[in-house]
């Protein structure tokens, strides 16, 4: 048919026009020229309506276009594109390309844009950099000074901690910490935030936790509280014998306040509150383990050889395990207390 505008022979779209000749009269979108856009200097993040986003220059300009551009509702699939220039540090010259479906026919609309970049603090930045923090982690020990290796592996578990709960929490930070009493101190932007990696603290290392609030002020009318989560660490840890009366007990799991221990002498698993066990005497597994050579292996028994002295010690082993390897880890505590680690390999 022919075109009632070019009057060239062509697919007839609307109203008697071809779709180019129709286009020529017709705009599906339409919006500023100009755009200014807040940046915050030190985290790279953008403002888009009252929050800042940590995504990149092309994903803030396509909310930007969504919310401030009129698009027509006859466009269907409709994508974006954007070809930027700077001009200066602070000025971006944008084409926008918006394409999209009109009666199954794609077409496409070109907009210039100047892009107005403006230095910022975000406000989480300005939080973070003027020390703002609502809640305090303190970790200390119940007994003696937390060893630097303790204290090393402790540092690694909160940050790990606040790396996962940051994905679902912007507004978390760690606004400080620091080496306190023997322990660790840790100052965090959110309560429950804080209050779930204490928990997590507790959980894995086990300890008791207090509670404190205090009033710092007030905001917008109201009253601001600052709490304090204060976990005391157990003397003990994971992997460490202990001596409860004349026996040996390998401590194999710790959860909250309760303590997994293993008798070494009868192989008889308990589990007891750790308050009920003050008393106990600590030691450091890794100061008594010991490779020796397998040199025999009864049902009950086994014979070992010292690598060093080729003493030969005979030590009881537990019934229905057969270890299958020519060394053998042991707790060397003395010569009148010999026990198999416990991992040995069974059949």
């Amino acid at each position: 048919m022919i075109c009632v505008d070019c009057g060239e022979e062509k697919e007839i779209f609307r109203n008697g026009s071809c779709l180019s000749c129709y286009l020529k009269t017709h705009q599906f979108t339409k919006g500023p020229d100009v755009f200014t856009i807040l940046y915050c200097v030190h985290c790279k993040s953008y403002k888009y309506k009252n929050l800042w986003y940590l995504e990149s220059f092309e994903t803030i300009l396509t909310r930007y276009i969504k919310k401030f551009y009129s698009i027509s509702h006859e466009l269907e699939n409709i994508s974006f594109s954007f070809q930027c220039e700077d001009i200066d540090e602070y000025i971006k010259q944008c084409t926008v390309d918006i394409t999209g479906l009109l009666d199954g026919k794609m077409i496409s609309e070109s907009h210039s844009i100047e892009i107005r970049i403006k230095n910022h603090v975000c406000d989480i930045c300005s939080k973070q950099f003027g020390g703002y923090h609502e809640a305090i982690i303190q970790l200390r020990p119940e007994k003696k000074k937390i060893s630097d290796e303790k204290i090393d592996e402790l540092l690694f578990f909160v940050e790990d901690q606040i790396i996962f709960l940051q994905k679902k929490n912007s507004n978390l930070f760690l606004a400080d910490m620091g080496r306190e009493h023997g322990g660790l101190d840790f100052y965090l932007s959110d309560k429950q935030a804080a209050f779930t990696i204490v928990k997590k603290i507790q959980e894995t290392y086990g300890g008791y936790i207090t509670t404190s609030t205090k009033n710092v002020g007030m905001k917008d009318g109201r009253q601001l509280y600052r709490d304090t989560y204060l976990l005391r660490l157990l003397p003990f840890e994971l992997n460490d014998l202990l001596r409860i009366d004349e026996s040996y007990f390998f401590v194999e799991k710790i959860s909250k306040n309760s303590i997994h221990l293993l008798n070494l002498e009868t192989r008889e698993q308990k589990t007891q509150e750790a308050s009920d066990i003050d008393d106990a005497v600590v030691l450091r597994s890794k100061d008594f383990v010991k490779e020796m050579i397998l040199v025999s292996q009864r049902n009950t028994e086994v014979q070992v050889m010292d690598q060093k002295s080729y003493h030969v010690y005979a030590i009881k082993k537990p019934e229905k395990q057969n270890i299958d390897s020519d060394l053998l880890r042991v707790f060397f505590i003395d010569e009148e207390h010999i026990y198999i680690y416990p991992d040995i390999n069974q059949k």
